[in-house]
């Protein structure tokens, strides 16, 4: 496995990087369950610059839970990365 995952990361140093921070929030999504967005805060990533990414969350998630996640996510990531 960790000969797998030597490969892996042997193939992403041949590849570029690009990374932006980023923070979460919580939206309403058009069903009106909560959604969790990625909020970029620098425009870095040509791929990301016309895209919206977030996460469906589970039935039944409230709101209060989806903004505690939001809230423990932004202690403790740094940026989103993109590799091509």
């Amino acid at each position: 496995m960790t000969h797998d995952f030597s490969r892996i990361l042997a193939r992403m140093a041949e590849k570029k990087t690009e990374r932006s921070n980023c923070r979460f929030t919580v939206q309403q999504g058009t069903d009106g369950k909560p959604v969790l967005i990625v909020q970029l805060f620098q425009d870095t990533i040509p791929v990301l610059r016309q895209v919206l990414f977030g996460f469906d969350l589970l039935g039944g998630t409230r709101v209060e839970d989806a903004r505690r996640l939001a809230e423990m996510l932004n202690e403790h990531v740094l940026d989103l990365f993109v590799t091509n």
